[in-house]
């Protein structure tokens, strides 16, 4: 699977591999949890789709050297 790094030159190969291997692991888990737990209630109801975008959008702004992001392996 192709990775998208919004600068690729902020991780290794190796951590974008990483982040995106914890992305599939946790994905469906994170979903999952969503949608069975009464505690997380959605004002506006949404689709798994919807989620995983709203996830990817979050973590390319967060990204970013001009958010804080220090882009080393640590």
């Amino acid at each position: 699977m192709q990775v998208h790094f919004p600068d690729e030159e902020i991780l290794s190969k190796e951590m974008q591999t990483y982040m995106m291997n914890i992305f599939l692991d946790t994905m469906d888990a994170g979903i999952d949890k969503i949608r069975n737990n009464p505690q997380f209630k959605e004002p506006v109801k949404t689709d798994n789709l919807q989620l995983v975008k709203g996830t990817c959008n979050f973590l390319q702004a967060m990204l970013k050297p001009e958010m804080g992001f220090k882009g080393d392996d640590k």
